[in-house]
């Protein structure tokens, strides 16, 4: 009897999903606290963006609860948090480029127009990166996007909408990254 519930339980084990701990040396929470906020977040799930085959940075998705499908992530009413530890610098005008680049094919022409303003407002808080910056966008459930590099505020950007265009880059119909989609969304890369 005790062999059949060992088995079971490793059976367990064995099918839920890794959360990543450690890539390339950068150790990975397990958890983030949220000021303002009952319970810290959880990892769903980490992985690596890259451009063609470099390896941009790891980005790490936390939320109250695992989800394993982006639209639970999109329609969440809760704080989720997207966590960039970056492997290289990215300078400003590529960092522009590359959230457009992840942003607009989710978006229309329109929509795109909407965002624009607080696209640039996003730009100017990060400015540019460099290696081993960790850049964390905290996303609150009453719409305010709080932009935080090395643990620094950097400001604050309005809208439920604004937070969603983000999250589309990472777990979007069209991701700019769909094995960082996986990754987040608790699957393993």
């Amino acid at each position: 009897m005790r062999l059949i519930a060992a088995f079971a339980a490793l059976l367990l084990l064995a099918s839920a999903p890794a959360l990543a701990r450690d890539l390339d040396g950068v150790n990975i929470p397990d958890s983030l606290t949220v000021a303002g906020e009952k319970a810290p977040l959880l990892l769903n799930g980490a992985g690596y963006r890259k451009k063609l085959f470099i390896k941009v940075y790891i980005g790490a998705l936390y939320l109250p609860q695992p989800a394993n499908q982006a639209k639970a992530v999109l329609d969440a009413s809760s704080a989720r948090v997207m966590r960039m530890h970056f492997l290289r610098d990215i300078g400003q005008e590529q960092f522009a480029t590359a959230w457009n680049d992840g942003i607009a094919p989710n978006r229309t022409p329109t929509e795109m127009q909407a965002l624009r303003t607080r696209l640039d407002q996003l730009n100017s808080l990060v400015g540019s990166v460099r290696h081993n910056d960790v850049l964390r966008i905290d996303m609150r459930p009453r719409g305010d996007t709080e932009v935080w590099l090395n643990d620094k505020l950097r400001g604050s950007i309005s809208g439920v909408d604004f937070q969603n265009a983000l999250l589309t880059a990472w777990v979007g119909a069209k991701p700019a990254d769909a094995n960082l989609k996986q990754a987040v969304l608790g699957s393993k890369e």
